[in-house]
Order: C-alpha cells, then structure tokens, then sequence
C-alpha cells in the first residue's frame, strides 16, 4: 500500500503549460506541480475510454502528416489500435467496450488520417511539418506542445485536433480551445519571424475553428497570461501554507489530482454537489468486519473532516493489510445519499 504525498516545499511558478494557465485560474494549488516538492504517491490516473480515443486521434493525425507513403500511414494507425487494445486488455471497466478495432470514434479517426494525408498529397507541399513540437518563450516562463503547425511565406499555420465536440451547449466554440490557439501563437511568434498565425480548431466530427491572429493581439493576449501567473506568484510568496492557495469548487475540483492533499477540498467537499466520485475519507480505521465472506468487506472509519466513523464496503485484497488505529485515506469514491460506495478508481493509501 502506498504512502500518501506530503508536500515538503513549494515555490513560485517558472514554467507554465496551458493547461497549468487554465488551472491557475479556477485554483492555484490545483495548477501547482512542476513548483511543488513531495514525500508519497498521487493516485495514478486510470485510463478512461474517452482519455484513449484523445490519444489515438492525435497520433494519428501527427501520422497523417508525417508518414511518407499511404502503406507507412496505415501500418502506423494499425499499431495505434494494438497498443490502445493493450491498456484496453488490462482494465475491466475498459473491457466492457469492446474491441478496441470497433470504437465507431477509433474508425472516423482513423478514416479521417487518411484522407487528410490524402488531401496532402495532392496539394503535393514540401513545407516542413511541425508535430507536437516543444516551444518555450524568450523568458521560459511561457511552454506548449502544438499539435500541427507549418510556417509557410512568414505565416504559421497552426492546428489543434480535439476528438470530442468543439461546441458547448449555445454551439459557441468552447473559450478554452479558441484560448489554446492564442497561447499556442504566442510561442510560435516568439520563436519564428512570422506576420500572423492562421489558427484552426479541428474536430474528429467533421466541424472546425478558424481564427487569424495579429502579433499585436498576441502581445496583448501574452500580457493577460503573464499577469494571472504574476499575480499567483505573489499569492505564493505570501502564503502561509499551500492550504491558502486552494480555491474549491465543482468545476475546479472534479478534475483536479491535488484533492488528496487538499485540506479544504476535505472540509468542504460534501457541499460541493460534485457530480462524479470524486470524494475522499481520510481518518483512522477503528473497525472491520472479519465475518463479511463476499467480496467485499465492511470497514469503518473516523473521518477527521466529518467528525463521524463512516463505514464503506471495500475490496477483499485489502483483508490482509489494514491494521486498526491506523490512519488511511481513501480516494475517488461515490457520496450515494450519504452513503460512501467504493468505485473502479478507489484505492488506500497510508496517512502515517
């Protein structure tokens, strides 16, 4: 059984991705993590059935610009399926899905690599292609990977691909993927003499964003994200304990992997309708029931953050290693009306 993390130190930001800039502005604490030092082990995040149909669609979208021939393309996109089929193979929840070579989502992918290396070769361009390259600003403070981009008579040509939905529910183009192009361009104008970016946002479901930035509106979208980092950073200066940086909330905590070091997530997660299993015990055990000879045994535990002993059913592999007055918490499981249920992303982790 692991030991849960302890942060023994933390610092200002030094480089920041975008998705750490997305964070930063929901809860610091949560876009923390290349700046924090720790004792112990985070959950490991398990592979979910849309987290693998990302990956795979990017891979092979990089493929289908970078493959020389058609029979390289797909050789390339039939080693994806094995590989995904692998970590498919591994988990349970995953297998339930079927054949990876079936996912409806795995073949538009792939049919949509295809005709895209098709269309390239038509258009028969000698343009070096750019695929999740690693750019950094002048200062270093600023980093990103694009997906795609070319630069091509002092224009870069910049993609992202998604593999869901590019709309919210008003069918407007969904603020953080118009924002991932501004980001992506302020790099690409600090790292390459170009008049403007030509951005385009592609979805796997046949529905894109175009959007033409200037260097003037990139310098004014780079001073906006330089001034929410600057603005952290003093907060992190003045902070008393990396507790002070959390800001808690549904939309800031559902994704966040801080949660199991997070004291005030603790203390105010029962009142944060979170909609997904998410929720966290965290206490000494004082019972388990040795007579229980299904599956699952029943342990209870003093919550700190409660004030209560909660009683949860838990998996039978633990039997042998829980030991009572022992501090555990207990990550990613369901608050059913008031009821604790152990999920497929549960686990136990020491809290000594």
């Amino acid at each position: 059984m692991k030991q849960a993390p302890k942060i023994s130190k933390f610092d200002t930001f030094k480089t920041v991705g975008f998705y750490d800039y997305l964070a930063i502005q929901q809860c610091i604490l949560k876009g923390m993590w290349h700046n924090i030092n720790y004792i112990g082990s985070f959950p490991e995040e398990l592979p979910m059935r849309h987290m693998l149909i990302g990956l795979f669609h990017h891979r092979v979208m990089e493929l289908s610009y970078t493959s020389k021939t058609l029979t390289e393309l797909q050789q390339g996109i039939e080693l994806s399926i094995k590989e995904i089929q692998n970590v498919v193979d591994r988990w349970s929840h995953l297998r339930l899905h079927g054949s990876v070579s079936g996912w409806n989502e795995v073949n538009l992918s792939a049919s949509s690599a295809i005709k895209t290396f098709k269309n390239k070769i038509a258009s028969s361009g000698c343009t070096k292609v750019h695929t999740e390259e690693s750019l950094h600003s002048n200062n270093g403070m600023l980093n990103g990977r694009p997906d795609f981009f070319i630069i091509e008579n002092d224009i870069a040509y910049l993609k992202d691909f998604k593999s869901t939905s590019i709309r919210d529910e008003d069918s407007q183009v969904k603020k953080d993927y118009v924002e991932q192009i501004q980001y992506y361009a302020v790099l690409l104008f600090e790292n390459y003499t170009i008049r403007y970016v030509d951005g385009n946002v592609v979805s796997l479901y046949k529905d894109d964003f175009r959007v033409v930035i200037s260097k003037d509106e990139s310098e004014l979208y780079k001073e906006k994200v330089v001034d929410v980092i600057d603005r952290a950073n003093a907060e992190i200066t003045r902070a008393k304990d990396i507790f002070s940086l959390a800001n808690p909330s549904c939309a800031a905590c559902e994704s966040c992997k801080k949660k199991i070091i997070c004291h005030p997530y603790k203390k105010q997660q029962q009142s944060l309708n979170l909609r997904n299993d998410g929720y966290i015990l965290e206490g000494k055990l004082i019972s388990y029931d040795l007579n229980d000879i299904s599956l699952t045994f029943e342990v209870s535990i003093y919550d700190v953050w409660i004030e209560l002993p909660i009683k949860i059913k838990v998996p039978f592999k633990y039997r042998d290693e829980l030991i009572i007055n022992t501090n555990y918490i207990i990550t990613d499981i369901k608050c059913v009306n008031d009821s604790y249920v152990w999920t497929s992303k549960s686990r136990f982790f020491i809290n000594d």
